[in-house]
């Protein structure tokens, strides 16, 4: 609970008595390797701080194809922000690539928290606009790269996840097939 309170630190200050309120609020949960926290279709009524783990996000395309949209990793938010906020079926899910653990703060808490503490809006407005901007400027990279930068680029950003997610999903979140995706990697290894 103390990465939770840690982070919301960063974008702003807060009494004693708030972090006690928001300590009140919050749930830990696991999430196994494999299955969902939040699932396509159903309003997403859980913000959650992953702790331990690793989370994709992901969604079905046109051909109802499963596709990798991004990657959450520890101290870092997982949300349907659209859905969490309007109450909308999601249109992604989460699912867990690894054994997750997660700090749960349920809507309904949400809502509390923002009408007991004067800043838990703007603080949630700092957060949510830094992590769009972090998602953004990543897409664009991945857009106008070719196959073996975007792999490099996503080496740089998630350090050590490579090894942790199957070949399909990466190769599905740097959009490339899974055999040029091989290809790559060992290009790459055989030029060490």
């Amino acid at each position: 609970m103390e990465a939770f309170i840690n982070y919301l630190k960063k974008f702003g200050s807060l009494s004693t008595e708030e972090i006690d309120n928001v300590l009140s609020k919050l749930e830990m949960v696991t999430v196994a390797k494999g299955s969902y926290l939040s699932e396509t279709g159903k309003v997403s009524r859980k913000l959650a701080f992953l702790t331990k783990g690793i989370l994709r996000i992901g969604l079905y395309d046109d051909n109802d194809e499963d596709v990798t949209r991004l990657f959450v990793v520890e101290e870092n938010f997982a949300v349907d922000v659209d859905s969490f906020m309007n109450e909308r079926p999601s249109r992604v899910f989460f699912q867990a690539m690894t054994d997750c653990e997660a700090i749960i703060l349920s809507r309904q808490s949400f809502i509390e928290l923002s009408n007991i503490i004067g800043q838990w809006s703007g603080m949630f407005s700092l957060i949510t606009s830094g992590l769009l901007a972090k998602k953004l400027a990543l897409s664009n990279d991945m857009l106008h790269l070719d196959g073996r930068l975007r792999y490099l680029k996503f080496l740089n950003v998630y350090p050590g996840l490579a090894n942790q997610v199957p070949l399909s999903t990466l190769a599905s979140y740097l959009g490339i097939d899974p055999s040029s995706l091989s290809r790559i990697r060992k290009q790459l290894t055989n030029a060490k």
